[in-house]
């Protein structure tokens, strides 16, 4: 898998950084987030649109690589759809780095098509999502969570965006809100 796009994905930087070119320890899975330094990621802004910007950050580039090999073994990992088929948007390009075109457009349009079985139609917006999420909302089990917060400073509250690992846990955590919403 392309390191770069995981880690600035559907960011255009990773046009101009490439950390695959880079050497990693051969170990580095293995490595204790003690033996790496707790950074603040570099943030910078990107235009959303109607004058508004996003906030996203990249981590540190040795406490990407070591998180991505601890979690890349996660259920789903390389298939975000599947994490939650029935409501996910969209589908990830590993090989460019950003979402397949097209395939909203496709929802969007089954959507409408629904409009016409049912009277309303409810559409969520859910702001600063990724801010809001914790750490601690990793899937249960055999996890450290150091080795996410390790790329935020050790922050437990309110996840990074601009990588793939956080969208990972981003649509893992919608799935929990889709199902407790389902509930009668």
């Amino acid at each position: 898998m392309d390191l770069n796009n995981l880690y600035n994905f559907k960011n255009a930087v990773r046009h101009f950084v490439n950390i695959d070119l880079l050497k990693y320890p051969a170990d580095i899975e293995n490595f204790s987030t003690r033996e790496l330094c707790w950074t603040m990621p570099v943030s910078f802004n990107v235009q959303k649109g109607n004058g508004k910007y996003r906030t996203l950050k990249i981590p540190n580039v040795l406490n990407f690589v070591r998180a991505y090999h601890y979690y890349s073994g996660l259920p789903d990992f390389d298939n975000i759809q599947g994490i939650n088929p029935e409501h996910s948007r969209m589908t990830v390009n590993f090989d460019t780095g950003d979402f397949i075109a097209g395939e909203y457009d496709a929802q969007l349009n089954d959507d409408f098509m629904n409009l016409c079985l049912y009277d309303n139609l409810i559409k969520l917006d859910i702001k600063d999502f990724y801010g809001k999420l914790y750490s601690h909302y990793l899937p249960k089990g055999q996890l450290k969570d150091n080795v996410f917060t390790s790329m935020n400073n050790g922050r437990t509250g309110g996840i990074i965006m601009g990588n793939y690992l956080s969208l990972y846990f981003a649509e893992n955590a919608l799935k929990k809100y889709q199902m407790i919403l389902k509930q009668p």
